[in-house]
């Protein structure tokens, strides 16, 4: 689904009025941003962002016939796409027609409504020129690392007003109406606060950054005009989100127009940001003084994150994502384990087999889910004596993908996944040396700046080990040099921040030979099994047609992987002629 800024609606559908629909514009791009900052705590994946767009279009401007305008103007949406919307207007009306301390949900008392903003003194991380507005009750420092409950569930434990709790122990995959609604939540959680960052309707409140310190959420914003009142009535539209997600917004701060120039954050009027790469919470020391156990830390914390806020996502079939974002957040937790390895001792083994058999059971349903995507959109440009073929087999993935989609629910629902996820949880959400977390070595108590270099050069020596051209190495050689490249770019991408270029010498490279090399293997593996398939379908006769039918979706196969290895030979050459040049090594200094 496009962006709907981009559609070419009515203009009625942002509003009546030019200045209603700069505000409506205004505040699906604030929430946009919000969201992409807030990508490990909500639980949302990308499918839901252009669900977001609409929902903060919509209750900016409160048009009427909401279900028909959808229909008329967004044909792309699915059925449940537009019950999601649906449902977060409806959570939106309620939020803001009923008092927080009116709402029959039990709301923590850090949590109960400022009599006012207070501008607080700036706190000792706070950046020059930054002006805080702090909540009521911010949390104890004892608060703030305690890692979620062993029985809670990310996003689960409270809920929109008028809404009832879903119960503690529910289901890993609710049933669908339940992931709707809940998907809805989120999504107007994120609407109300926003909407408060236009509350003055100038457009001239900038979302510069929403930081997460494992205690809270800490927004900072900039601007001119009504700026303090667009803050004060964020923070007042704090409390939806506080009741659903697992941290809540603890402070809105204003950063001085002159420091924003001096960061060179881009500050034209209208004009966002780019969001950047989920990174871990900030609680770092300038300069990459910080133990390399606490920056490993936090980066566990947000995988671990990321991942199992996912997870009642499941619920909700047609969104594949949910699938692929908890595995892609898997994957980087085990990464992140092995990054760091050293700077740790006394790491369960049983966490990295579970982790393991979890990531297995993901990759079957997403390695189907991209087959099935190929498969489909070759089959819309096929000739039609190929189609009754191509749609058995079709149907014959969709049906291993059901069984497997089957296996990993019944895994969730084990004690054996549920020991895992909570033990995980404690374990990587306590601080490093405390009584429920990872005890820390000598190597895991010095500053990463030292350790940062090393373990850059060790990734590199391995991947640079592969000094011969991309298509002298075999199938198995080139799948060896991907796994190598993929552990460069985790490695690169947990330790970009200390670097001024960020390592994209290092991480564009590495991801795109990841990509490629990873497309050229999935080709060999779809080849193999359309070969399988065609030989049961020829036993049982249809010889001819399934002949002629396996052989255009082969060739369509080896042509694509043809072109990927194509792409993958000419970044590779040039990553080995810049690495010959010295150039890779420029940005990894000696400790």
């Amino acid at each position: 689904m496009k962006s709907p800024a981009k559609h070419s609606y009515p203009a009625a559908l942002f509003g009546r009025t030019p200045k209603e629909r700069r505000h409506a514009r205004h505040t699906a791009a604030l929430a946009v941003r919000f969201f992409d900052e807030t990508r490990h705590l909500h639980g949302l994946t990308k499918t839901a962002r252009p669900l977001l767009e609409v929902a903060a279009i919509f209750h900016a401007v409160h048009p009427p016939s909401i279900r028909s305008l959808l229909k008329q103007h967004l044909p792309e949406l699915s059925a449940s796409q537009i019950r999601i919307i649906v449902f977060a207007l409806e959570f939106l009306s309620q939020a803001v027609s009923i008092p927080p301390s009116a709402s029959p949900t039990a709301t923590p008392a850090a949590d109960a409504a400022p009599p006012a903003a207070i501008a607080a003194p700036p706190a000792p991380s706070q950046r020059a020129g930054e002006e805080t507005y702090l909540a009521a009750t911010p949390p104890s420092p004892a608060a703030a690392a305690a890692p979620p409950a062993p029985s809670q569930r990310a996003g689960e434990e409270t809920h929109l007003a008028a809404t009832p709790p879903l119960p503690t122990a529910a289901p890993a995959a609710p049933a669908t109406g339940e992931v709707l609604a809940e998907i809805a939540r989120r999504l107007a959680a994120i609407v109300h606060f926003v909407h408060g960052l236009d509350a003055t309707g100038d457009q001239r409140t900038r979302l510069v950054s929403a930081s997460d310190d494992c205690g809270g959420v800490n927004v900072l914003i900039a601007g001119e005009g009504g700026v303090h009142l667009n803050a004060k009535a964020a923070l007042d539209g704090r409390h939806p989100w506080n009741r659903v997600m697992p941290r809540p917004i603890r402070s809105v701060g204003i950063l001085a127009e002159e420091s924003l120039h001096q960061a060179g954050q881009p500050v034209a009027a209208g004009e966002e940001p780019a969001a950047p790469e989920a990174q871990p919470p900030d609680t770092s020391e300038p300069g990459g003084r910080e133990p390399m156990a606490g920056l490993a830390s936090g980066s566990f914390r947000l995988q671990i994150e990321q991942c199992f806020s996912r997870q009642y996502g499941l619920g909700y079939a047609e969104d594949i994502e949910y699938v692929h974002e908890m595995r892609v957040a898997l994957r980087r937790l085990r990464a992140a384990l092995r990054v760091f390895d050293g700077g740790f001792r006394g790491i369960p083994k049983e966490f990295q087999a579970g982790l393991r058999d979890l990531g297995a059971e993901l990759g079957a349903i997403r390695d189907l889910d991209v087959f099935i995507a190929s498969l489909r959109a070759f089959l819309l440009g096929a000739p039609d004596e190929h189609k009754p073929f191509l749609r058995r087999f079709l149907r014959t993935l969709q049906g291993r993908r059901r069984a497997e989609y089957r296996n990993l629910l019944g895994f969730l629902e084990s004690e054996e996944y549920r020991g895992l996820r909570d033990r995980c949880r404690l374990f990587f959400g306590a601080p490093p040396d405390s009584d429920q977390g990872p005890a820390t070595t000598r190597r895991g108590r010095r500053p990463i700046r030292i350790e940062a270099p090393r373990l850059l050069r060790a990734c590199l020596k391995k991947v640079t080990a592969y000094d011969q051209p991309l298509e002298h190495y075999s199938p198995n050689g080139q799948h060896a040099l991907r796994i190598a490249c993929k552990k460069m770019r985790y490695t690169a991408e947990f330790l970009a921040h200390l670097y001024s270029g960020g390592l994209r010498e290092l991480t564009g490279p590495m991801q795109k030979m990841q990509d490629l090399l990873g497309e050229v293997h999935d080709c060999d593996v779809y080849a193999g099994q359309v070969l399988e398939y065609a030989q049961r379908v020829m036993r049982r006769g249809g010889r001819l047609a399934a002949e002629k039918a396996s052989d255009a979706f082969l060739i369509h196969i080896r042509r694509r992987r043809d072109e990927q290895l194509r792409k993958a030979i000419a970044v590779w050459r040039q990553f080995l002629r810049a690495h010959s040049q010295g150039g890779i090594l420029k940005g990894l200094p000696l400790p």
